[in-house]
């Protein structure tokens, strides 16, 4: 959130959308397995701000990766880091002239997660 806003800062037609919702329908490929999980809960962070760099986009996520003057990178870094340990996934992309980061998150299922 505080990335859109300071992206969308100095624009005359600033524009940033926080959604929010639970679709139970959503499942992703797991990394290096066949399996699906079920990531229902999604939270999407949408600005109209000039975007990432091309050449930061594959390393978004990595640590000290800023394009702030004064940024020390390590803010999407601890984002996926946490989204990660919670068993989601996160991502960015660019759709339609805007910035759009998404989270996907499980469900917490106290009967798994607890034996």
């Amino acid at each position: 959130m505080k990335n859109s806003c300071d992206a969308v800062g100095n624009l005359d037609k600033s524009n940033v959308v926080i959604k929010t919702a639970y679709r139970p329908g959503i499942r992703v490929a797991a990394h290096g397995s066949t399996a699906r999980v079920s990531l229902p809960i999604s939270i999407e962070v949408r600005d109209n701000g000039s975007g990432v760099a091309e050449e930061m986009r594959e390393h978004l996520f990595d640590p000290f990766i800023s394009s702030k003057q004064n940024g020390s990178g390590l803010g999407l870094a601890l984002v996926a880091k946490i989204v990660g340990d919670h068993g989601g996934v996160v991502s960015g992309t660019r759709e339609g002239g805007e910035t759009v980061f998404r989270v996907l998150l499980p469900v917490w299922n106290e009967r798994e997660n607890n034996g």
